[in-house]
């Protein structure tokens, strides 16, 4: 069982005050108290502050998407 990270946003003027650590902590906690055993998220790219937070929390890249304009 797993649980999807989905459009975590956090304002510009609320940055920098760990709420995107807290609520991914909580989110983790609530898929591990319901039998959990994977997260998985998306990110854009390039977003260089939130793949450090991710992967600062464990979270690892495991698969490539790849995307055109069409």
């Amino acid at each position: 069982r797993r649980i999807y990270l989905h459009s975590l946003y956090i304002v510009p003027s609320a940055r920098g005050l760990g709420l995107a650590r807290r609520l991914t902590r909580l989110a983790l906690d609530w898929g591990r108290g319901r039998g959990a055993t994977q997260a998985r998220l998306e990110m854009a790219s390039p977003n260089d502050g939130a793949r450090a937070l991710y992967e600062s929390l464990g979270f690892r890249p495991r698969e490539t998407m790849l995307a055109r304009a069409l």
